[in-house]
């Protein structure tokens, strides 16, 4: 189930996701909104569910599972990362 268009990174994700699944029995969510916040995939099967979050970081990054991630440019400067802390963002639309 598609919720929003699939295009650029995500195509070829979308397209590895579907042909790791092949022979599983799974229900695919792709491109939805939970409270505002769009996911990228979600995988269910009978025994679990997977939220899969696809960003695309140039370089290393820096951070924890809370408090803000760090970027590092092509200058070997240090940035926070526009987006949040992703592994937030994941662990709020869990629970949503």
């Amino acid at each position: 189930m598609i919720g929003a268009p699939v295009a650029g990174a995500e195509a070829p994700i979308l397209r590895q996701i579907c042909s790791e699944l092949d022979n599983i029995d799974a229900l695919l969510l792709a491109n939805f909104e939970v409270n505002h916040r769009q996911i990228d995939f979600l995988v269910v099967t009978q025994d679990h569910a997977a939220i899969i979050e696809l960003k695309c970081f140039r370089g290393p990054v820096f951070g924890d599972i809370n408090g803000d991630w760090l970027l590092e440019d092509f200058a070997q400067q240090k940035k926070a990362y526009p987006g949040g802390n992703p592994w937030q963002q994941t662990l709020a639309q869990k629970f949503a």
